[in-house]
């Protein structure tokens, strides 16, 4: 099979596995995420795709309830994704066509200056996804009684999903809605109900989830943006369902 044959089935895999799990489908998403990690061992070592991999297989312990390989699985996809960041600088980016005539010509004519600002956004979209993984590690921590951790790696994941991806975004609303939970907890209920307040106003107007951007704005060839942007928009985070 060529690395291009692997690439394919492995975006496959996990586009239809996080389809699956979303519509509950665990042990067909499962499968399809093992499979995708098993593909991945063919990408280069700094590929982000390698840290989406490693996050999504290991949603399978937390749903068999192993959260001690959960946990393990969870912190090595941390340290996957900051090679990830690292192949953000080497990537190749081309200009991009815009609605505006007037843009794409001041693209092209200082591509240098426009190629670094894309790289900066790409290192902030990574660190959106990211932010999945710090957060599915934050419930490992809880599951395992280390409730200081998870706590700080709950506000931690927020603030990087906030910055990638706004308010408004459903992943940065799970979230939000678990560290309110764990204030309400904690009986810190004037917190509890500040983010509540904001959550109501987000959950209004609701962006589109992960899964459809992919769809609608994935690149039509294999390229280094397209590796990019499938590393960003497949990685998974434990779904509501699956821990409350």
């Amino acid at each position: 099979m060529s690395i291009e044959t692997t690439e394919w089935e492995w975006e496959a895999c996990s586009v239809a596995a996080l389809d699956a799990y979303t519509k509950a489908r665990r042990a067909e998403a499962v499968h399809l995420w093992r499979r995708a990690k098993e593909l991945s061992a063919r990408f280069p070592a700094n590929d982000p795709r390698h840290a989406t991999s490693l996050n999504n297989a290991t949603i399978s312990a937390v749903l068999s309830e192993d959260h001690d390989q959960a946990y393990s699985g969870f912190e090595a996809a941390l340290e996957l994704w900051q090679n990830g960041l690292g192949w953000t600088d080497s990537m190749t980016v081309t200009p991009v066509a815009r609605s505006s005539l007037f843009h794409f010509r001041m693209e092209q004519r200082h591509s240098d200056a426009f190629a670094e600002v894309r790289r900066n956004r790409n290192k902030i979209l990574l660190d959106g996804s990211l932010a999945l993984t710090r957060f599915n590690l934050a419930l490992c921590c809880f599951f395992r009684d280390v409730d200081d951790i998870g706590d700080r790696l709950l506000g931690e994941a927020l603030a990087e999903r906030e910055q990638s991806c706004g308010t408004n975004n459903p992943e940065y609303v799970q979230i939000a809605r678990v560290i309110s939970g764990r204030l309400d907890m904690a009986g810190r209920l004037e917190a509890a109900n500040e983010i509540d307040q904001e959550l109501q106003s987000s959950a209004d107007e609701l962006t589109r989830s992960a899964l459809e951007i992919w769809r609608q704005e994935q690149p039509g060839e294999l390229t280094d943006m397209r590796r990019l942007l499938s590393a960003a928009y497949l990685t998974a985070m434990v779904h509501e369902r699956d821990f409350l």
